[in-house]
């Protein structure tokens, strides 16, 4: 086994681990390591306080688990040696219904050549990382460079990083993630979904919720955001492609619930796809001023997020100066792609910029109304192709002052027209003549 570079185990059976102390093994050269359809395998290795081999997986390169109906723990031990899996690329994890967790936090500085992680379908899954983040705030802010992460179908995701003494119970994610979170409101207080799902601190009154709930409310969503403003800092400061699909718990994506500065967030994000997020509320949550992050996000689709409201918060909106195509679709709540909250608007009328935007498509949103109902002005110099399918409750693009100096034509459901005058002038148009 010191010399095998490329082990493929399949229909293995009586297998329960890889790697452990009862063998007398250890993988010195293994580059590329294929697992699936072991029905019995539990952990890919056990170690002890008293067997830690050094060498073994530190030349793996590319990991792949599919089918193991029975797996639980990547590694299973008290403690774990660093030089595991250093040279480690590309992981990828497929109907695994037991794994719940794949990295321990406190291994994560040993993985600086992970590019590459892709899960899809574990029905368990909570978190990709699992650790306390407090308790291991020492670690390198050098730690992983990961540049491409694909979570498909895991219905229990709750964040890219989990605590697992704090894990919350299927009950919890029920009750938060389809209706509101419980006690966040007084039951004699109104307050209907479409608020709850905008919640923020500076718009709800003292007449309605205390500022006590309002914390309350705020906190527990937070426990469904993908991804904390520490773990962009240091784990995801090199993620460039993120897709994350029908992972049905989640609420909130980026949260920068942390007051301390971070010049540097998620700059090389460069494409980011939400698909099927049931219960997605917010992309950008409680972000900071002052701060630049997402500057250079190229491509944004949103499709079948049913209770967003918007797509981009004002301050945000104004960061995507890199931006060359939005695609969002079927997305049945959202009102508008930009909104803004009184405190956001600067006192003075500002000019949002989308220098690079070239291609908009707006697909099957009953209760989109406009791109941008705000007072700041709009400029897309530009945008060439705008495409409005089944968006029937719009009729204006922006209530502002609105530049498409190279857009021509529009498609709208089904058909190709020429801009007659300006683009909210050909809106109200096709609207009036098709009633």
């Amino acid at each position: 086994m010191r010399r095998v570079e490329d082990l493929s185990l399949i229909k293995v059976r009586n297998l329960k681990n890889v790697m452990s102390q009862l063998e007398d093994y250890e993988f010195l050269q293994l580059k590329k390591m294929i697992i699936t359809k072991c029905d019995e395998l539990e952990n890919l290795v056990v170690t002890t306080e008293n067997w830690i081999p050094n060498n073994s997986f530190s030349e793996l390169k590319y990991l792949h688990l599919s089918m193991l109906s029975n797996l639980k723990e990547i590694w299973h031990g008290t403690r774990l040696s660093f030089g595991w899996f250093e040279n480690l690329r590309q992981i990828n994890i497929r109907f695994c219904q037991k794994l719940k967790y794949v990295f321990p936090l406190s291994i994560a500085k040993g993985l600086r050549q992970l590019k590459s992680i892709e899960i899809l379908d574990c029905n368990e899954m909570e978190g990709v990382l699992y650790g306390n983040e407090e308790r291991d705030s020492n670690l390198n802010e050098e730690a992983c460079f990961i540049e491409e992460l694909h979570l498909y179908s895991l219905p229990k995701l709750v964040g890219f990083l989990v605590n697992k003494d704090l894990s919350m119970t299927n009950n919890e994610v029920v009750s938060t993630s389809i209706e509101r979170p419980i006690g966040a409101f007084d039951s004699t207080n109104s307050i209907d979904d479409e608020q709850l799902i905008s919640l923020q601190p500076t718009v709800v009154s003292n007449n309605q919720v205390s500022h006590t709930k309002i914390k309350d409310a705020i906190r527990l969503m937070e426990k469904y955001s993908a991804f904390s403003s520490k773990l962009m800092e240091k784990q995801l400061k090199s993620l460039t492609k993120l897709k994350i699909a029908f992972c049905n718990a989640l609420q909130i994506i980026f949260s920068f619930k942390e007051s301390h500065a971070m010049i540097g967030v998620i700059k090389s994000l460069r494409v980011l796809e939400l698909y099927g997020l049931q219960n997605l509320r917010h992309i950008w949550f409680q972000m900071p001023p002052k701060i630049m992050p997402f500057r250079n996000l190229q491509h944004l689709v949103l499709s079948e997020c049913h209770n967003i409201l918007y797509a981009f918060p004002y301050q945000v909106a104004k960061l995507m100066v890199r931006l060359k195509k939005v695609q969002i679709s079927r997305c049945e709540k959202m009102k508008e792609i930009v909104t803004e909250d009184d405190d956001e608007v600067d006192t003075v009328k500002d000019t949002i910029v989308f220098y690079y935007l070239k291609v908009m498509e707006l697909q099957h949103m009953p209760k989109l109304s406009v791109f941008y109902g705000g007072i700041s002005s709009i400029a897309m110099p530009k945008l060439e192709a705008l495409r409005l399918e089944q968006c029937n409750k719009m009729e204006f693009f922006s209530y502002s002052s609105l530049s498409t100096q190279m857009l021509e034509r529009i498609q709208m459901n089904g058909s190709s027209y020429p801009l007659l005058g300006d683009l909210n002038t050909t809106i109200k148009r096709l609207k009036v003549e098709k009633l």
